[in-house]
């Protein structure tokens, strides 16, 4: 992946959307629809709810997210519900479904719906469940005008005076562009400030030397946001933005994007040794393995590492956690010989298989393969231990020992810790909670 983009600037043409690219989309949907509809009867199908309520001059949005709808249910595990406005009270028809959706794509703009309609709007933004946010949905309600900074974490200034197109784009790395990587718009943008310190700006346009945010992410509440700038016609014609919708509603719905998987890369991390490695699920548990201390640092829930600071600028910085920790090690290692010696670490690498991360590494002589994965229910992380013993037994520490199950091999609870015989194989697992719990 690429840090923002730094070459020359990309001009883009104003264009309309051909006979050509329409048939081209088309047959894209036919394809991929061959090879997602036998996976979507398996998977887990994903309930979306997508809400119109624009009125713009040719910004007809109940037709352009009925097409939406179309697309997205042949193309991915989805089953899409449109929410569509009522002409009569400026509230909306089967308003009620969003408390089925496991995500919601607003594109809405200047609505005063009652105020029963309200509440279940707010219900939904506080629910934790996914949102995305299309165009003049940051300034979606008259009745609630402070919907831009509270939710989406950004202050709306309204367009730009001379309403000038975008004549340049800069994406930063994101699971979100993959596969629409070479979008392309010369809209002109809105105005934003005031970013909230969790926004994490994902696309930025050009009207002339000024750069202004027009996506990003964030999490309020437990809920994923997706705010996407760009909301024309013929950007839902584009197939590199049906990737960017699309990846967005997996995205706030915690599930893999198809086509990434987890995300591990060596960089520069906080408060852990230099080349450690950042290993990312979909599902937004994360953590920090520090080679050099033969240990997971530290584990957190959110979005994955920003990377951007370790390409900018003269000298490489700390890549920035985007979360909550939930599990820090402590200062002492975890696996300590009998007689009490100073650790010796040797790491001897990692492989990957199946998406899962196994580290390989000696303390002392102990051999020691770790693998961690998220929990099946997504509810922290598994740390798999198998360990080889030489001639001197050992002990692992935990800090909490309710957390630890032994598989196999002959181990021993001894005053809290557990004890590993000589020359022995055992197997053993450690849960890590994504949340605090009993």
């Amino acid at each position: 992946m690429t840090p923002f983009r730094r070459d020359r600037p990309k001009i883009l043409q104003r264009r309309q959307t051909s006979h050509r690219s329409r048939t081209v989309f088309a047959l894209a949907i036919l394809i991929g629809g061959l090879f997602t509809a036998a996976a979507g009867v398996a998977a887990d199908r994903l309930r979306v709810s997508l809400v119109s309520g624009s009125d713009r001059p040719g910004g007809d949005t109940d037709r352009t997210l009925e097409k939406l709808k179309r697309n997205l249910e042949a193309l991915h595990p989805f089953d899409c519900t449109l929410i569509l406005q009522n002409r009569n009270d400026e509230g909306f028809d089967r308003i009620g479904a969003l408390r089925e959706a496991d995500v919601a794509l607003f594109f809405v703009r200047r609505k005063t719906p009652p105020p029963e309609t309200l509440d279940a709007i707010r219900e939904f933004v506080d629910s934790g469940k996914g949102l995305v946010a299309v165009g003049p949905t940051s300034h979606a309600w008259e009745n609630w005008p402070t919907f831009d900074v509270d939710v989406l974490g950004a202050k709306y200034g309204g367009p730009d005076a001379e309403e000038r197109g975008a004549t340049e784009l800069r994406l930063r790395p994101h699971p979100i562009f993959h596969g629409g990587e070479d979008y392309a718009t010369d809209k002109y943008a809105y105005k934003y400030s005031e970013l909230a310190k969790d926004v994490l700006v994902l696309m930025e346009a050009s009207e002339g030397a000024k750069f202004t945010p027009i996506a990003w992410t964030r999490e309020r509440k437990g809920t994923r946001i997706f705010y996407l700038g760009p909301d024309r016609k013929e950007d839902f014609d584009q197939i590199s933005y049906f990737r960017i919708v699309a990846n967005s509603i997996y995205w706030a719905a915690r599930r893999e994007i198809p086509g990434t998987g987890t995300r591990i890369h060596r960089t520069w991390m906080p408060n852990a040794y230099p080349s450690s490695l950042a290993v990312g699920f979909p599902s937004g548990l994360n953590f920090c393995f520090d080679p050099t201390r033969g240990a997971l640092a530290y584990a957190w829930d959110g979005d994955y590492v920003d990377r951007w600071p370790n390409v900018a600028g003269k000298f490489p910085r700390d890549a920035g956690v985007q979360g909550q920790i939930f599990f820090k090690a402590p200062e002492q290692p975890a696996f300590r010989p009998e007689d009490a010696a100073p650790a010796k670490i040797r790491f001897r690498g990692y492989r990957v298989e199946n998406n899962l991360p196994t580290f390989n590494y000696e303390v002392n002589g102990l051999a020691i393969s770790e693998t961690i994965s998220p929990r099946p229910d997504q509810s922290g992380l598994n740390r798999h231990f198998r360990v080889e013993t030489s001639e001197q037994p050992f002990r692992f520490r935990p800090d909490d020992p309710r957390r630890v199950t032994v598989q196999a091999g002959a181990a021993a609870w001894v005053e809290g810790q557990l004890q590993l015989p000589a020359r022995s194989v055992i197997e053993f697992n450690v849960f890590l909670p994504r949340k605090d719990s009993p």
